[in-house]
Protein backbone atom coordinates (compact mmCIF):
# COMPACT_ATOMS: atom_id res chain seq x y z
CA UNK A 1 0.00 0.00 0.00
CA UNK A 2 1.58 3.45 -0.71
CA UNK A 3 -0.15 5.36 1.49
CA UNK A 4 0.99 3.31 4.34
CA UNK A 5 4.65 4.37 3.27
CA UNK A 6 3.72 8.08 3.07
CA UNK A 7 5.70 10.24 5.73
CA UNK A 8 4.14 13.50 6.61
CA UNK A 9 7.61 15.48 6.16
CA UNK A 10 7.71 14.42 2.24
CA UNK A 11 6.31 17.49 0.42
CA UNK A 12 4.95 18.76 3.21
CA UNK A 13 2.51 21.85 2.03
CA UNK A 14 2.98 24.21 5.14
CA UNK A 15 5.60 27.06 4.54
CA UNK A 16 8.95 27.47 6.22
CA UNK A 17 11.03 30.27 5.70
CA UNK A 18 14.06 28.54 6.62
CA UNK A 19 16.05 26.12 4.32
CA UNK A 20 18.81 23.94 5.11
CA UNK A 21 20.86 21.31 3.00
CA UNK A 22 23.68 18.83 4.17
CA UNK A 23 26.76 18.42 2.04
CA UNK A 24 29.95 16.66 2.68
CA UNK A 25 31.67 20.24 2.99
CA UNK A 26 29.25 21.49 5.86
CA UNK A 27 25.10 22.14 6.71
CA UNK A 28 24.24 25.54 5.19
CA UNK A 29 20.87 27.63 6.00
CA UNK A 30 19.19 30.19 4.30
CA UNK A 31 16.46 32.47 6.16
CA UNK A 32 14.29 34.13 3.40
CA UNK A 33 12.47 37.13 4.14
CA UNK A 34 9.16 36.74 1.93
CA UNK A 35 7.63 39.88 1.92
CA UNK A 36 11.06 42.18 0.46
CA UNK A 37 11.72 38.90 -1.36
CA UNK A 38 15.78 38.59 -0.42
CA UNK A 39 17.44 36.51 1.80
CA UNK A 40 17.48 37.86 4.91
CA UNK A 41 20.69 35.86 6.50
CA UNK A 42 22.85 32.21 5.56
CA UNK A 43 25.53 30.35 6.59
CA UNK A 44 27.63 27.52 6.43
CA UNK A 45 28.69 25.29 9.37
CA UNK A 46 31.68 23.34 8.26
CA UNK A 47 31.63 20.02 8.81
CA UNK A 48 33.89 17.37 7.06
CA UNK A 49 31.21 14.76 7.12
CA UNK A 50 31.94 11.39 5.88
CA UNK A 51 29.70 9.59 3.56
CA UNK A 52 28.00 6.46 4.08
CA UNK A 53 27.35 2.94 2.74
CA UNK A 54 24.35 5.10 0.91
CA UNK A 55 26.55 7.80 -0.11
CA UNK A 56 24.93 10.47 2.29
CA UNK A 57 26.93 12.68 4.35
CA UNK A 58 26.54 11.77 7.95
CA UNK A 59 26.29 14.53 10.52
CA UNK A 60 25.30 12.31 13.42
CA UNK A 61 28.63 12.45 15.29
CA UNK A 62 28.33 16.51 15.09
CA UNK A 63 24.94 17.10 17.02
CA UNK A 64 26.74 19.47 20.02
CA UNK A 65 28.47 21.12 16.81
CA UNK A 66 25.50 21.60 14.78
CA UNK A 67 23.47 22.38 18.05
CA UNK A 68 25.38 25.70 19.35
CA UNK A 69 25.84 26.69 15.39
CA UNK A 70 22.24 26.50 15.43
CA UNK A 71 21.76 28.58 18.39
CA UNK A 72 24.42 30.85 17.76
CA UNK A 73 22.85 31.40 14.45
CA UNK A 74 19.14 31.53 15.69
CA UNK A 75 18.01 28.55 14.38
CA UNK A 76 17.29 26.45 17.64
CA UNK A 77 13.55 25.84 18.30
CA UNK A 78 12.63 27.18 14.45
CA UNK A 79 10.90 25.29 11.66
CA UNK A 80 13.06 24.46 9.22
CA UNK A 81 12.83 22.93 5.73
CA UNK A 82 15.60 20.14 4.68
CA UNK A 83 16.55 18.63 1.29
CA UNK A 84 16.49 15.05 0.79
CA UNK A 85 19.71 13.84 -1.01
CA UNK A 86 19.21 14.02 -4.63
CA UNK A 87 21.80 10.54 -5.01
CA UNK A 88 18.88 8.79 -3.03
CA UNK A 89 15.81 10.30 -4.73
CA UNK A 90 13.15 9.06 -7.41
CA UNK A 91 10.86 11.04 -9.19
CA UNK A 92 8.30 10.43 -12.25
CA UNK A 93 5.41 11.64 -13.81
CA UNK A 94 2.71 9.60 -14.10
CA UNK A 95 -0.77 9.55 -16.08
CA UNK A 96 -3.12 7.71 -14.00
CA UNK A 97 -7.00 7.03 -15.15
CA UNK A 98 -8.92 9.88 -13.45
CA UNK A 99 -12.10 8.52 -11.43
CA UNK A 100 -14.39 9.56 -8.79
CA UNK A 101 -13.14 11.89 -6.15
CA UNK A 102 -13.61 8.93 -3.59
CA UNK A 103 -11.75 6.59 -5.51
CA UNK A 104 -8.84 8.20 -7.49
CA UNK A 105 -6.27 8.17 -3.77
CA UNK A 106 -6.96 4.30 -4.33
CA UNK A 107 -6.66 4.29 -7.91
CA UNK A 108 -3.75 6.75 -8.10
CA UNK A 109 -1.69 3.79 -5.43
CA UNK A 110 -2.40 1.02 -7.41
CA UNK A 111 -1.21 2.32 -10.45
CA UNK A 112 2.11 3.69 -8.40
CA UNK A 113 2.27 0.23 -6.98
CA UNK A 114 2.20 -1.61 -10.54
CA UNK A 115 3.99 1.49 -12.34
CA UNK A 116 7.46 2.00 -10.71
CA UNK A 117 9.97 -0.05 -9.39
CA UNK A 118 12.03 1.77 -6.86
CA UNK A 119 15.80 1.75 -6.46
CA UNK A 120 15.84 0.94 -2.60
CA UNK A 121 13.10 -0.49 -0.10
CA UNK A 122 11.48 1.03 2.58
CA UNK A 123 10.33 4.09 0.62
CA UNK A 124 8.73 7.19 2.05
CA UNK A 125 6.33 7.73 -1.13
CA UNK A 126 4.08 10.94 -1.90
CA UNK A 127 2.48 12.29 -4.59
CA UNK A 128 0.64 15.23 -6.12
CA UNK A 129 -2.38 15.10 -8.71
CA UNK A 130 -1.58 18.09 -11.04
CA UNK A 131 -5.32 19.26 -11.97
CA UNK A 132 -4.85 21.70 -14.24
CA UNK A 133 -3.24 18.93 -16.66
CA UNK A 134 -5.88 17.20 -17.18
CA UNK A 135 -5.64 14.77 -20.35
CA UNK A 136 -8.99 13.48 -21.01
CA UNK A 137 -9.56 10.66 -18.91
CA UNK A 138 -5.80 10.77 -17.24
CA UNK A 139 -5.07 13.04 -14.08
CA UNK A 140 -1.23 14.14 -14.28
CA UNK A 141 0.33 12.90 -10.89
CA UNK A 142 3.85 13.73 -9.93
CA UNK A 143 5.40 10.88 -7.63
CA UNK A 144 8.27 11.41 -5.13
CA UNK A 145 10.15 8.37 -3.30
CA UNK A 146 13.34 8.44 -1.09
CA UNK A 147 14.87 5.74 1.36
CA UNK A 148 13.06 5.87 4.83
CA UNK A 149 16.22 5.10 7.43
CA UNK A 150 17.91 7.45 5.24
CA UNK A 151 15.44 10.47 6.06
CA UNK A 152 14.75 9.60 9.67
CA UNK A 153 18.26 9.24 10.36
CA UNK A 154 18.91 12.97 8.88
CA UNK A 155 15.38 14.11 11.00
CA UNK A 156 17.09 12.81 13.75
CA UNK A 157 20.43 14.30 14.01
CA UNK A 158 18.92 17.73 13.11
CA UNK A 159 16.17 17.52 15.89
CA UNK A 160 18.69 16.68 18.29
CA UNK A 161 20.78 19.52 18.02
CA UNK A 162 17.65 21.85 18.57
CA UNK A 163 16.09 22.28 15.32
CA UNK A 164 12.08 21.69 14.21
CA UNK A 165 11.95 19.85 10.72
CA UNK A 166 8.65 21.13 9.59
CA UNK A 167 9.17 19.42 6.13
CA UNK A 168 11.63 17.44 3.47
CA UNK A 169 11.39 18.54 0.13
CA UNK A 170 13.37 17.67 -2.71
CA UNK A 171 16.43 19.64 -4.61
CA UNK A 172 14.74 19.84 -8.10
CA UNK A 173 11.45 20.75 -6.89
CA UNK A 174 13.32 23.49 -4.44
CA UNK A 175 15.55 24.72 -7.01
CA UNK A 176 12.52 25.43 -9.88
CA UNK A 177 11.15 28.16 -7.80
CA UNK A 178 14.24 30.11 -8.57
CA UNK A 179 13.83 29.34 -12.23
CA UNK A 180 10.37 29.95 -12.40
CA UNK A 181 10.98 33.62 -11.17
CA UNK A 182 14.16 33.59 -13.37
CA UNK A 183 11.58 32.94 -16.59
CA UNK A 184 14.33 29.59 -16.95
CA UNK A 185 11.45 27.71 -16.80
CA UNK A 186 8.85 27.50 -18.73
CA UNK A 187 5.39 26.01 -19.08
CA UNK A 188 6.63 23.67 -22.34
CA UNK A 189 9.28 21.95 -23.55
CA UNK A 190 12.15 20.04 -21.68
CA UNK A 191 14.90 21.74 -19.64
CA UNK A 192 17.91 19.87 -17.85
CA UNK A 193 19.15 22.07 -14.27
CA UNK A 194 22.70 20.95 -13.33
CA UNK A 195 23.63 22.13 -10.32
CA UNK A 196 27.61 21.79 -9.25
CA UNK A 197 28.75 20.82 -5.83
CA UNK A 198 32.21 20.38 -4.46
CA UNK A 199 32.77 17.00 -5.81
CA UNK A 200 29.76 16.14 -7.23
CA UNK A 201 27.08 17.15 -10.00
CA UNK A 202 23.20 17.04 -9.40
CA UNK A 203 21.27 16.67 -12.69
CA UNK A 204 17.25 17.71 -12.21
CA UNK A 205 15.33 17.72 -15.83
CA UNK A 206 12.23 19.53 -16.10
CA UNK A 207 8.78 18.49 -18.66
CA UNK A 208 6.94 21.41 -19.06
CA UNK A 209 7.96 22.95 -15.91
CA UNK A 210 7.38 19.94 -13.52
CA UNK A 211 10.43 18.03 -12.51
CA UNK A 212 10.59 14.54 -14.07
CA UNK A 213 14.11 12.82 -12.99
CA UNK A 214 17.03 13.73 -11.30
CA UNK A 215 20.52 11.68 -11.37
CA UNK A 216 23.78 12.48 -9.95
CA UNK A 217 27.52 11.78 -11.17
CA UNK A 218 30.84 12.47 -9.87
CA UNK A 219 33.32 15.97 -10.79
CA UNK A 220 36.77 15.51 -11.67
CA UNK A 221 38.90 18.09 -8.90
CA UNK A 222 40.06 21.26 -10.95
CA UNK A 223 44.20 20.19 -11.61
CA UNK A 224 46.98 22.78 -11.86
CA UNK A 225 46.45 22.38 -15.74
CA UNK A 226 44.43 25.36 -16.49
CA UNK A 227 42.62 23.81 -19.56
CA UNK A 228 41.28 21.21 -17.48
CA UNK A 229 40.50 19.32 -20.03
CA UNK A 230 39.84 15.98 -18.23
CA UNK A 231 37.43 17.69 -15.72
CA UNK A 232 35.60 18.92 -18.86
CA UNK A 233 35.72 15.67 -20.74
CA UNK A 234 33.86 14.00 -18.28
CA UNK A 235 31.33 17.07 -17.41
CA UNK A 236 30.05 16.68 -20.99
CA UNK A 237 30.53 12.83 -21.13
CA UNK A 238 28.26 12.40 -18.02
CA UNK A 239 25.69 15.30 -19.02
CA UNK A 240 25.61 13.30 -22.76
CA UNK A 241 24.90 10.00 -21.18
CA UNK A 242 21.80 11.27 -18.94
CA UNK A 243 20.59 13.41 -21.19
CA UNK A 244 20.62 10.41 -24.30
CA UNK A 245 19.14 8.01 -20.75
CA UNK A 246 16.46 11.00 -20.60
CA UNK A 247 15.37 11.67 -24.22
CA UNK A 248 15.41 7.92 -25.83
CA UNK A 249 14.74 5.71 -22.70
CA UNK A 250 12.44 7.56 -20.50
CA UNK A 251 10.63 9.40 -22.99
CA UNK A 252 11.20 6.41 -25.84
CA UNK A 253 12.59 9.45 -28.26
CA UNK A 254 9.65 11.59 -28.26
CA UNK A 255 11.15 14.30 -25.99
CA UNK A 256 14.30 16.72 -26.64
CA UNK A 257 15.82 18.72 -23.88
CA UNK A 258 15.41 22.03 -25.29
CA UNK A 259 18.08 24.18 -22.61
CA UNK A 260 20.65 23.23 -19.97
CA UNK A 261 20.99 25.81 -16.62
CA UNK A 262 24.09 25.75 -14.74
CA UNK A 263 23.65 26.47 -11.00
CA UNK A 264 25.63 25.65 -7.67
CA UNK A 265 28.85 27.10 -6.85
CA UNK A 266 31.59 25.36 -9.06
CA UNK A 267 35.11 28.15 -8.90
CA UNK A 268 35.23 27.39 -12.81
CA UNK A 269 31.36 27.58 -13.82
CA UNK A 270 31.71 30.15 -16.73
CA UNK A 271 34.29 28.04 -18.36
CA UNK A 272 31.46 24.85 -17.51
CA UNK A 273 28.86 27.14 -19.20
CA UNK A 274 31.38 27.45 -22.33
CA UNK A 275 32.38 23.90 -22.44
CA UNK A 276 28.62 22.60 -22.77
CA UNK A 277 28.06 25.57 -25.08
CA UNK A 278 30.12 23.89 -27.15
CA UNK A 279 29.19 20.51 -26.49
CA UNK A 280 25.55 21.08 -27.60
CA UNK A 281 25.32 24.24 -29.72
CA UNK A 282 21.71 23.55 -30.84
CA UNK A 283 20.45 24.10 -27.13
CA UNK A 284 20.38 26.92 -24.79
CA UNK A 285 22.99 27.36 -22.12
CA UNK A 286 21.84 29.85 -19.16
CA UNK A 287 23.18 30.46 -15.76
CA UNK A 288 21.40 30.51 -12.02
CA UNK A 289 22.05 34.50 -10.43
CA UNK A 290 21.31 34.50 -6.93
CA UNK A 291 22.95 38.19 -6.37
CA UNK A 292 18.95 39.48 -6.30
CA UNK A 293 18.46 37.56 -3.45
CA UNK A 294 21.15 38.36 -1.48
CA UNK A 295 21.27 41.91 -2.13
CA UNK A 296 23.36 43.58 0.83
CA UNK A 297 24.74 40.27 1.80
CA UNK A 298 28.42 39.51 1.97
CA UNK A 299 28.26 35.78 1.46
CA UNK A 300 30.86 33.90 -0.36
CA UNK A 301 30.08 31.00 -2.85
CA UNK A 302 26.31 32.24 -2.78
CA UNK A 303 25.40 30.04 -5.35
CA UNK A 304 26.84 27.10 -2.97
CA UNK A 305 23.34 28.26 -1.30
CA UNK A 306 20.65 28.03 -4.22
CA UNK A 307 19.00 24.87 -2.61
CA UNK A 308 18.47 26.04 0.83
CA UNK A 309 17.14 29.47 -0.83
CA UNK A 310 14.74 27.12 -2.90
CA UNK A 311 13.60 25.58 0.55
CA UNK A 312 13.12 28.66 2.19
CA UNK A 313 11.07 29.67 -0.73
CA UNK A 314 8.41 27.70 -0.50
CA UNK A 315 4.89 29.43 -0.18
CA UNK A 316 6.65 32.38 -1.24
CA UNK A 317 6.17 32.46 -4.82
CA UNK A 318 2.49 34.22 -5.62
CA UNK A 319 3.76 36.84 -3.27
Amino acid sequence: MVSAKRHSFLLNRRSAHIGITIDEDGIRFVKFDAKRGIVERAGLLPVDAELNEDGVPDVSGFTEMVKRWANRRGLAGKKVRLAAPTSQSFIRLLQVPKVSKRQQRRVTELEIEGSIRLPFEDPVIDYHWIEEREEGEALLTFVAAVPRPIIQEMVSSLEQAGLRLEAVDLAAIALSRILRQQRLLGESGNVMAINFKAKEAEVYTYHQGLPDFVRTFPLEPMSGDKLNTWRYGEIVSSVTRIMNFYEYTLHEGHERVQGIVIAGAAPDKPEIARQLSAAFDQLSVSEVDLSPYFAGQEIADQGSYAIALGLAMKGAEGR
